[in-house]
């Protein structure tokens, strides 16, 4: 189980990074359906993606929980999973402190990293080292990071007929999307996938073997800015992997904030001396 377990929680990971305060009381819409401003699932996310180009710097809050399940000899794995990202947008530079624990063990994995036009670093827990990654491994890393714009990814499904979901309450609009029991499943699997590295979505044999169960994504779109405020992620999936199943369930949490006021990321020089270089 553990390879399959391994590329699972790698592609969720990707599958979900596209990056829950108070409950609030909404009043939610059909599918595409007007609010009372007018606005649309389709026009609140075609702003929400505006504004979000124009930031400079933010910081985003991920709490992901995960539970794999194999064969019924082999136990349940449950992984407890905290990051906070610093970033910048342009050009891209983000420094990111991490944290994984397996529950029933005392395993914590911390975890590192920095990105900059220097290169990307890497403080890899279990083996208590910096590492420094080429361009190519390090824009795998980019493509699957918080960096990516949260209502452009949303905004894909909207090529799903019914699919968005708008709702309100008084400082938030809240989109969202979700399938059930196979409903546009496909045309779901492609858009999760699209953000997704070369490495992973042109695998045609990793694709063909993964089935989503479920999925659910809301985004909180303030009204004030149409800044991104905070997203819940929810996923069920299957991979099939020489005869054996390994399922997964995932909830993903986030909360974006500070919004325009982070100065700038740099790599410190007592990590760059400390690097080894990592084919």
């Amino acid at each position: 189980m553990q390879k399959s377990a391994l590329a699972l929680i790698y592609l969720m990971t990707a599958l979900l990074l596209i990056s829950c305060s108070k409950e609030n009381s909404t009043d939610g819409e059909k599918p595409g359906k007007k609010m009372k401003d007018g606005y649309t699932p389709e026009q609140v996310l075609e702003k929400a993606e505006k504004a979000f180009g124009k930031l400079d710097s933010l910081t985003v809050d991920l709490e992901i929980s995960q539970t794999l399940k194999g064969s019924q000899a082999e136990k349940n794995v449950h992984l407890q999973t905290n990051a906070r990202t610093d970033m910048l947008t342009d050009p891209v530079a983000f420094h990111q402190k991490s944290e994984i624990k397996m529950a029933g063990t005392d395993q914590n994995i911390e975890s590192e990293a920095y990105y900059t036009e220097e290169g990307m670093y890497v403080y890899e827990g279990n083996q208590k080292q910096w590492v420094k990654y080429p361009p190519e491994k390090a824009s795998i890393a980019i493509s699957s990071s918080p960096q990516v714009n949260p209502a452009g990814e949303l905004k894909k499904a909207a090529g799903v007929e019914g699919s968005l979901i708008l709702a309100e309450n008084a400082d938030e609009y809240l989109v969202s999307i979700t399938s059930k029991n196979a409903e546009n499943s496909r045309e779901i699997k492609e858009m999760i996938t699209e953000s997704m590295p070369s490495q992973i979505k042109e695998n045609n044999a990793v694709m063909d073997k993964l089935s989503i169960h479920s999925f659910h994504y809301e985004l909180a779109i303030t009204k004030k800015d149409f800044y991104p405020s905070r997203m819940t992620a929810k996923a069920e999936m299957e991979l099939l992997n020489a005869g054996k199943s390994v399922k997964m369930k995932q909830e993903m949490y986030g909360t974006y904030s500070n919004f325009n006021h982070i100065g700038s990321i740099s790599v410190p020089d007592s990590i760059k001396a400390a690097t080894a270089n990592k084919d």
